[in-house]
Formats: C-alpha cells, structure tokens, sequence
C-alpha cells in the first residue's frame, strides 16, 4: 500500500518517489517495497489521518 499526498504516490518509509517496474513498484532512493511497513517508517500512518481529516 502506498501514501498519497497531493495526488503524489510516496515511498512511507523515506518519503521518495515510487516507480513501476514490470510487477513490482519500488521506492527510487531506498529500493523498498510499496506496501513496506517498518518502526522508522517516516510516513506511516499519514493515509489514515488524511482521511480522517477530510
């Protein structure tokens, strides 16, 4: 699962761009995975309160 912010699609653990590469899509600076849920996730979490702010 990804975060959306500002229509963008980021990476929750280092904030970078996501990018598609043939089945899989991976942060461009960390090389993690989309749905990647870590302890030092920086933007974990941010989808929910979005949504609950709205």
């Amino acid at each position: 699962m990804t975060v959306k912010t500002e229509n963008k699609t980021i990476c929750r653990h280092c904030g970078g761009a996501l990018i598609e590469r043939y089945d899989e899509v991976n942060c461009v600076m960390c090389g993690r995975a989309s749905n990647h849920i870590c302890d030092n996730c920086q933007f974990q979490g941010q989808e929910e309160e979005s949504v609950k702010s709205a």
